[in-house]
This record gives structure tokens, sequence and C-alpha cells, in this order.
């Protein structure tokens, strides 16, 4: 009970760490804010996982209460803090480290426990992406969602949703019009099921349906 309390109160550290006014004074290193993101997947990932064995070994309510309240306070801190994080031109090294964190929360990905986890992985990937300079035209960022594209359409046990594509489309969509067009094509032609086909689709609709001004299209998908 004890830790379980320790943990709530470094939850709640970790939102004033990351507020707006924090992010907006931009004076935490991209290496603090970007290589913090992992970490917190992966205690999240525990902790839903200790949630899932706990609700069927019928622990106390308010322990699990407790646990739930954690989860929630991490998944707000991903989806509604640290997405906010905008990293500075002048920083050192942006590419290394953003191409690092990258990687990193693409494997917490591929091990998603659910679909709540691999939101918030997916939101997570988006603040690392954006701090690649020049990201679509980066051939790095291209090869991530291939290879997301590629685990979610040909494996049956893919951990990858199709959130993450989703998560683009609305957040970055000239940079979706470019990585995901030719992927999801192939997709819809070669995916392992019929729903995988279907969803393909559906996201090639949400592409050009959302990227049909030239503000958001790009000229390489074109």
């Amino acid at each position: 009970r004890v830790e379980l309390c320790n943990q709530l109160r470094c939850a709640t550290l970790l939102e004033s760490l990351f507020s707006a006014s924090v992010l907006k004074n931009s004076w935490m290193p991209i290496e603090a804010v970007l290589g913090s993101i992992a970490p917190i997947l992966r205690y999240r990932k525990v902790l839903a996982k200790n949630i899932q064995s706990s609700t069927s070994s019928g622990q106390s309510k308010k322990a699990l209460d407790e646990k739930n309240a954690i989860l929630d306070k991490l998944s707000m801190l991903l989806k509604d803090r640290v997405s906010k994080y905008r990293c500075r031109s002048e920083d050192s090294d942006v590419s290394e480290v953003a191409m690092k964190a990258s990687s990193e929360i693409c494997e917490e990905m591929k091990r998603s426990v659910n679909s709540a986890d691999c939101s918030c992985c997916s939101i997570a990937l988006i603040t690392s992406v954006r701090c690649i300079p020049n990201s679509e035209e980066n051939e790095e960022t291209k090869d991530i969602y291939i290879r997301l594209i590629n685990d979610w359409a040909t494996r049956k046990a893919s951990k990858i949703h199709s959130c993450v594509f989703e998560d683009l489309i609305k957040r970055m969509p000239s940079l979706a019009s470019v990585v995901l067009i030719t992927p999801l094509s192939e997709a819809s032609q070669s995916g392992h099921s019929a729903f995988i086909k279907c969803e393909s689709v559906r996201l090639l609709a949400s592409i050009f349906h959302g990227c049909s001004t030239d503000e958001t299209l790009s000229d390489k998908a074109r």
C-alpha cells in the first residue's frame, strides 16, 4: 500500500515536470524529455499487466483503484503533456536523439498489452518523430512506419493496432501522406485478413479526405 502511494506521488510529480509552463520555457534538454518516454511506457505496461493479473486473482478494490489511478495518470501524461513537447532548433544532435527514442518506442509498441497501451505508444512515437528534422524527407522516419504497417498487416499475432496510423493521419497529415500511402496500398492487397485489407482502405480514404488541400497533401505524396 505504501509503495502504491509513493508511485502515485511520483506520477503526480511527473505531471508537474511536464507541465505546459515547463515545456513552454524549453529548459528541459531533449535528451531528458525523449529519453524519459520509453521508461514511462515500460512501467505503464508492467502496471497494466499487474492490474490484469490482480483482477483475476481477486485483489482488493482499493488497491485496484489506486493502480488504475496511476495508470490513468501515466496515460494522461503521455497523451496530454509529453505530446505537447516541441524541440528547439538549436538543440544539438536532435536527429540522433529522436531516432533513438523512436526506435525504443517502437519496441515497446510491438509488445503492447492492449489497444490502450498501443495508443500511448502511438502518441509517444509521434512526439519523437516531430523532433526529427525534415521528417518528410527522412528515410529512417519512413522506414519506421513501413515496418509497423508490415507487422500489423502480415502477422496474425501482431500487437500493433490501427490507431498508430490513425493518430499520424490526424496529428501529422502531411507526413502521413508521405509515409503511409504506399505501404497501406500494399496492405490493402496482401493483408493477412479481410479486416486488415478493409482497414487499409479506410485509412487510405482518411489520408486523402484529410489531405485534400495544398497545405496538407505533400508534393511527394502527389
